[in-house]
């Protein structure tokens, strides 16, 4: 392969890298593989590629002076130009259900019940959820809790599905993320061994007890073993 590139004098460039970029044509989902290039005499090569990483992008990112400033919402507690970290308060929250075994739980479906402070954590294609103990914004040192709902892994990221995630993963549109987890229908429990709750009774009569009670008891939140700032790794 032979390339030629104009740069400015007095510069050496020398090749680094070459991304390749592949999208399937049905989906739409996109995966990139990160080759390191070098000149031999005036050819330019291509070593074995490996998955592009967030450490290749990150790279890549600061290398260019991607230092463009943007404003933070007060909701959000870390940013990156690959991932956005926010808090929600509690609130009632509608919920839909629509499991293969719990027949009690379909039946709450649509309605609406009180939900935790929890804590998001997007990058493009997944999002990850933790609940919170108290209803105050999170600091590095905050332990979370276990979200307590079905389709959450035992590493607390979101079972996603064929729910359509935004594209951008921005501290401005973060109430698309929200939308379209709580948008979505909880089916079934996929925490493992994991316990998603503390609450003594069915999942089902954990959400009538939160709407008996006008508020969902911090009690009945399960630690997850990390604090925010661990999860922010």
């Amino acid at each position: 392969m032979h390339v030629d590139i104009q740069i400015d004098a007095g510069r050496d460039y020398q090749p680094h890298a070459a991304i390749l970029v592949y999208r399937d044509g049905q989906s739409g989902q996109t995966i990139a593989e990160f080759h390191p290039a070098y000149r031999q005499g005036q050819e330019f090569h291509v070593a074995e590629a490996h998955p592009l990483t967030a450490g290749d992008v990150k790279e890549l990112l600061d290398s260019l002076g991607a230092t463009a400033l943007q404003f933070v919402p007060q909701h959000a507690v870390a940013v990156s130009a690959l991932a956005v970290a926010w808090w929600t308060p509690a609130q009632n929250r509608a919920m839909f259900f629509l499991s293969h075994t719990d027949q009690a739980v379909n039946e709450l479906s649509g309605r609406v019940f009180p939900q935790p402070p929890l804590l998001f954590i997007a990058r493009r294609g997944s999002l990850t959820v933790y609940a919170l103990a108290e209803n105050a914004r999170p600091g590095p040192d905050t332990p979370l809790m276990c979200a307590p709902y079905f389709n959450i892994f035992q590493g607390h990221g979101v079972c996603r599905g064929t729910t359509p995630y935004p594209e951008q993963v921005d501290a401005g549109r973060t109430d698309e993320w929200e939308r379209a987890f709580f948008g979505s229908n909880f089916t079934h429990n996929a925490a493992g061994t994991r316990k998603i709750t503390a609450f003594g009774g069915s999942h089902a009569e954990l959400w009538l007890a939160a709407e008996r009670a006008g508020t969902f008891d911090p009690a009945w939140l399960v630690p997850a073993g990390r604090t925010l700032g661990e999860a922010l790794q």
